[in-house]
């Protein structure tokens, strides 16, 4: 008991030392340091009081008499859920950057049909978010899905976890494992694809020991394994735990258990593959995601270098992993140790030894190609299985079930050990010091973000430059251009090789030129805007993103004669683009060449019907002398309710260019074209009197009238 009480307090001690190690070396304990004062004071007075022997005798008490409570009835389940519910969604995430969610959030919005790895749970967030037509975001989609994710977990954790034949207090730590450590940060409004995994892999390793003490069939941890897969393939990482079922669990005869333990989950997955092959995925996303991937291509670390399997860098990402997610429950496993020996036969302890020996081994072996602190959730949803099993360690041990004879899920409680129940009530302590700073700092935006810079620092090169362009791309959204400017700068210098980072740096000073008024600024940020995208270039020639923003650039600075064979040649490299047609047709326009526009918008048309290009190609029409062609697409925009000057002025003139073409072939122009252009050129005068072209224009009208029958 004091060994285990001195270890738990050090964990403790850990974090508030935290609060002085800012950076990449400890981000798994140092989340103290980015809160603010008031904050980290709070949290201090909370740690003494709570670990003042007076307290957690009480706690201990508590756990041993009331709070098994919640088990007698579903109305106990139902209030554990609300209350549950109500912090997920009062203490969400407001930034997006563990994990890949930012990124997930931007595939959706882009309208990226799949991602397989994350099976449904990417495809239903992706339907989901198409079916309400913009109405939310991507970002607020995921958020409210991860906090539903936590209000089912909650509730099936409970009437699993109420299921088992232990003492009270051993299934209040259980539930407490699930709800009181890192993870539970997966139902703060995680935006990532691993929420609904980890509610169904919990649900599953509670129903594997359940299925081990007799209480219920195998079918059950096949269905919720089979649920976890669906919403996500690195389910299989907890598969060995899945065959050792197959293997061990007390049903007769084996082919009866190999059933029950195979058909629900390979339904559930299979209905998974039915449903993306509906939704349009085939050989060649097949390919794209699993054998093209670089991703998929070099899973594993490498043995050596800076950062390899046998590196002081991959094992301090390790460490950090251990003490952000379960290290209440880690501690009280690894001082139970010695409990291994004699309890090795009981098939509970190996099959959750089988579960975390195969996560262990996913940890070692997988690259963190993220960085590990950023990749902290890709085994974190397999974790309760090291509380499960710190739950099953705490002396006195449960009863071991007898094979073949059923057990009941209402153990008497009796006289319990107190030292068991006060080893419970600290790791219960501990877990929830632990995890409500990391709660906190996610929740709060801006320590969040700052967390994540400096946690940044030591990833991979390219790693780090992501990090810093997802943060750059949320103040860009944010419309703090200043500091996304900054964070662009960072992913340049970080990683100069890559041409998107100069793009992104070159698009910044861009909106920073549009925003000033001071000239000599307008002029440097555009000269600097060039020479990104120039440097993109150098690195990627054939760049689309750079050679479409480099001609803008130009065309937007009047240097036409540079951005006219860009423009040529993007649309070379992507021409399924409209937007660089409607570039190439606007260079051509504006250097005098309306056949080569109109010969440009049309391939705009042809890739995009409804692109806005009807006012500049009647323009480019008229220019080219095809005066009923452009009237009828000034007129189209009239239709679409486009009455901006420059158009009403087009549609006149193409209606009088034509009467007068008509009347040099020798015949009578139509007085019904005259009587629009007329009527149109009324209107513009209304909005503008003094505008001479109208009025010059409304003069050749009138001698045109003049020898038009009825006009």
């Amino acid at each position: 008991m004091k060994r285990s009480s001195s270890v738990l307090l050090l964990l403790v001690l850990l974090l508030a030392a935290g609060r002085f190690l800012p950076g990449p070396r400890f981000w798994g304990i140092n989340h103290l340091a980015y809160l603010p004062l008031p904050i980290f004071l709070g949290w201090l007075v909370c740690a003494t009081v709570l670990l003042l022997p007076p307290i957690q005798s009480l706690l201990a008490e508590q756990l041993r008499t009331r709070l098994p409570g919640i088990f007698r009835t579903p109305l106990g389940g139902l209030g554990l859920t609300v209350l549950a519910t109500g912090l997920f969604a009062l203490f969400r995430e407001r930034s997006f950057f563990m994990g890949d969610g930012y990124l997930v959030g931007e595939l959706v919005e882009r309208g990226m049909k799949f991602r397989a790895f994350d099976n449904m749970d990417y495809q239903l967030h992706y339907q989901i978010y198409r079916a309400l037509h913009g109405q939310a975001s991507s970002f607020t989609v995921y958020r409210v899905g991860s906090v539903l994710a936590g209000a089912l977990g909650t509730f099936l954790l409970w009437w699993l976890v109420r299921k088992l034949p232990w003492e009270g207090w051993r299934r209040v730590l259980v539930l407490g494992f699930f709800l009181l450590t890192g993870p539970v940060a997966m139902f703060h409004g995680y935006v990532e694809s691993y929420s609904w995994l980890f509610l169904f892999l919990s649900g599953f390793l509670v129903a594997g020991v359940l299925v081990l003490e007799g209480v219920v069939g195998i079918w059950l941890p096949s269905a919720l394994f089979g649920a976890a897969l669906f919403f996500h393939l690195t389910a299989v990482f907890s598969g060995p735990a899945l065959l050792y079922l197959a293997l061990c669990a007390p049903v007769r005869p084996s082919w009866r258990r190999w059933v029950d333990v195979t058909v629900p989950a390979l339904i559930l997955f299979l209905i998974s593959v039915i449903l993306h092959l509906a939704a349009g995925y085939n050989s060649a996303w097949f390919r794209r995601e699993f054998l093209e991937s670089q991703n998929a291509r070099s899973l594993w670390v490498p043995l050596l270098g800076s950062r390899g399997l046998f590196s002081l860098y991959h094992w301090k990402d390790l460490a950090n992993l251990l003490l952000i997610t379960v290290p209440g429950a880690v501690a009280v496993v690894v001082l139970r140790l010695q409990a291994l020996r004699s309890r090795a036969v009981d098939r509970r302890v190996q099959f959750l030894l089988v579960q975390i020996a195969s996560i262990v081994f996913f940890a070692v072996g997988l690259d963190k190609k993220l960085g590990g602190a950023r990749d902290w959730d890709l085994l974190a949803a397999h974790s309760l299985g090291v509380g499960l099993l710190a739950a099953l360690w705490i002396a006195p041990f449960p009863e071991r079930p007898e094979p073949g004879k059923p057990r009941t899920a209402n153990a008497p409680d009796g006289s319990a050990d107190s030292g068991a129940v006060r080893s419970a009530a600290l790791a219960l302590t501990v877990s929830f010091l632990v995890a409500a700073p990391w709660i906190s700092v996610l929740h709060l935006e801006r320590a969040s973000i700052a967390r994540f810079v400096d946690v940044a620092a030591d990833f991979p090169d390219f790693a780090r430059a992501y990090a810093y362009e997802e943060v750059g791309k949320y103040y860009r959204k944010a419309e703090d251009y200043d500091r996304a400017e900054v964070m662009y700068r960072r992913c340049v210098e970080t990683y100069p090789g890559n041409p998107r980072f100069h793009v992104l740096l070159g698009s910044i000073f861009m909106i920073q030129a549009s925003r000033t008024d001071d000239d000599e600024r307008e002029t440097h940020l555009l000269d600097q805007a060039e020479a990104e995208y120039r440097q993109a270039l150098q690195s990627m020639p054939d760049n689309p993103l750079a050679l479409g923003n480099l001609a803008q650039a130009l065309a937007s600075r009047g240097k036409l004669d540079e951005a006219l064979p860009i423009y040529e040649k993007l649309v070379v490299v992507d021409p399924g683009k409209d937007v660089n047609w409607i570039g190439l047709g606007n260079v051509r326009l504006q250097i005098g060449d309306p056949t080569g526009a109109v010969a440009a918008y049309g391939a705009a048309l042809q890739r995009n019907p409804a692109a806005p290009v009807k006012d500049v190609l009647g323009a480019a029409l008229l220019g080219s002398g095809r005066f009923p062609e452009a009237a009828a697409a000034f007129s189209e925009c009239l239709r679409a309710g486009n009455r901006d000057p420059r158009v009403l002025f087009g549609l006149a003139s193409a209606r009088v260019g034509e009467a007068e073409q008509t009347r040099r072939e020798g015949k009578v122009p139509d007085a019904r074209g005259l009587y629009e252009a007329e009527t149109v050129l009324r209107e513009l005068l209304q909005k503008d009197p003094q505008s001479q072209p109208a009025r010059d224009l409304l003069g050749r009208l009138q001698q045109l009238k003049a020898g038009v029958p009825g006009s």
